[in-house]
């Protein structure tokens, strides 16, 4: 693997395989790496779900897939459609953020991940 190699945790709309038009043909250029899960907790906002991460060593394992980001240009327009501003992240509906990710076999892979920005007050807990 390169080590230079841009790691995605993905648990929602940014599935390839779920992923609404307007995001669709960036989701598409995604590059399955393996299936994995991160600590915290998946909130149902209203037509997609927030993951918020908790690092407790009780915490609940979230589902989801790690895929490689071929490119900035890719990252650019995920980064876009999850309201994630570089310049400006304390704003942003969607945070991009590092996490560990744990492999089914149990190795660790550090990735990034998008964590949603706001309070679980109003929300429902998915898992």
């Amino acid at each position: 693997m390169n080590p230079s190699q841009i790691l995605l945790f993905v648990y929602g709309t940014l599935r390839p395989d779920a992923a609404p038009p307007e995001i669709a043909e960036a989701a598409s250029r995604l590059e399955l790496v393996s299936p994995a899960t991160v600590p915290g907790r998946l909130l149902q906002l209203t037509e997609y779900p927030g993951l918020i991460l908790d690092d407790a060593a009780d915490a609940p394992r979230v589902p989801g897939t790690i895929f490689a980001v071929p490119d900035g240009r890719t990252l650019a327009a995920l980064d876009e459609y999850e309201g994630f501003r570089v310049s400006n992240p304390d704003t942003s509906l969607f945070q991009r953020t590092h996490a560990t990710a744990i492999l089914p076999e149990g190795s660790k892979r550090p990735c990034w991940v998008y964590v949603y920005n706001g309070g679980a007050a109003g929300t429902s807990t998915v898992q």
